[in-house]
């Protein structure tokens, strides 16, 4: 397979990744199970975006699916992949699309609704609107009026000990570079957009 820059990978390596062969730099992102961090492959100097996971969290919050299905993507087993960037295009094109095993199957009908071709039959475009989805079998459970209305408890209430706590966060280093801040010369900039 090759990437979209012309580098020619495999969804196999020879030998284990670990982060030893890696020299990490900035933290590009934070999400409730990990970071993403900015590093460079050692010994061929390439750039990577490294996502370090919180795995003990991922279990507790009985979100392993989820992570096994963002897993196979980052495993370069995406739903729609060729060697040849108008194959991928066509598999697109042709509306199949390919579930893991371990994929929900109400989840699965329910993306399959609303990715339909046809907007006469897709999801979130007929005569009911979003009440559809809503009523799909995939939230079953869900009260919308009292989630609208935020009645009920939350899923994760963190432990905060002053409004300025900030211990529910990790903590990493920010970036060191300067943050780019436009110049305004008196014009609308997008007068002629």
């Amino acid at each position: 397979m090759t990437t979209p820059d012309g580098v020619k990978v495999s969804n196999k390596f020879a030998a284990p990744l670990d982060g030893s062969q890696f020299d990490m730099g900035v933290t590009l992102g934070t999400g409730s199970f990990g970071r993403v961090r900015f590093a460079t492959h050692k010994a061929t100097n390439t750039y990577w975006a490294i996502k370090i996971l919180k795995k003990a969290e991922i279990i507790r919050l009985q979100q392993v699916e989820h992570m096994l299905s963002e897993k196979s993507i980052l495993l370069w087993q995406p739903p729609f992949c060729d060697d040849d960037p108008m194959g991928i295009y066509q598999q697109i094109l042709s509306g199949k699309l390919n579930f893991p095993r371990f994929f929900d199957r109400n989840a699965k009908g329910l993306i399959k609704r609303m990715l339909t071709a046809d907007l006469t039959k897709r999801y979130g475009c007929l005569k009911n609107g979003v009440e559809d989805i809503k009523k799909h079998k995939f939230f079953t459970g869900i009260n919308w009026e009292d989630l609208l209305a935020r009645k009920g408890a939350a899923p994760i209430i963190p432990r905060v000990g002053t409004a300025n706590d900030t211990s529910n966060f990790d903590p990493y280093p920010d970036s060191m570079e300067d943050a780019i801040v436009p110049v305004y010369n008196g014009k609308d900039p997008f007068a002629e957009f």
